[in-house]
């Protein structure tokens, strides 16, 4: 229900929630990270998953600009590539919440800025280069960032996306 109150709050108050977004995210994505990295404690509860991956598709709609301070822990190996929102489980939430995370995904590439986003992406996939599934979805998200950018906005970062790929690809 918390999930679910912060995104109504984000969707009525728009920019005004700017100063209470760090009070919103932490702890979305505080129980959205422990849910993936300790998912026996949470595993029953995969409707919180969904909740949070809906308030936080809101909030990259509504706040898409304002979210880099976040980036790191949304695109972290135990963030949205974790195994545990990409691959189908037992679970009867599992589909749910894999194309949830696509739609996130989604809208993290075409609502947030991509001088925010390529970086942040090109760090992230330095970070998974051992973790062959979580580096996956992020290469996806750098692709579609591409592909929603014009050449001039993509010539600053060509060395940092093409040092994302080399090390994607070892």
């Amino acid at each position: 229900s918390v999930a679910l109150c912060s995104s109504t709050l984000v969707r009525v108050l728009k920019s005004r929630c700017v100063p209470l977004l760090h009070n919103l995210m932490t702890p979305l994505l505080e129980t959205l990270i422990s849910s993936t990295t300790n998912p026996e404690s949470i595993r029953h509860l995969s409707s919180v998953k969904l909740s949070i991956l809906k308030c936080l598709m809101k909030v990259s709609n509504e706040l898409g600009q304002f979210l880099l301070p976040f980036m790191p822990s949304l695109l972290s190996i135990n963030g949205l590539p974790s195994k545990d929102l990409q691959s189908p489980s037992s679970d009867s939430n599992s589909s749910s919440i894999i194309s949830t995370t696509k739609q996130l995904e989604q809208n993290l590439t075409e609502n947030v800025p991509c001088r925010q986003l390529i970086p942040e992406l090109c760090k992230a996939i330095g970070k998974t280069k051992d973790h062959c599934n979580a580096c996956l979805p992020l290469l996806e998200m750098l692709t579609l960032t591409v592909g929603h950018s014009t050449r001039v906005q993509l010539q600053a970062f060509m060395t940092k996306i093409v040092d994302a790929l080399i090390i994607a690809y070892e």
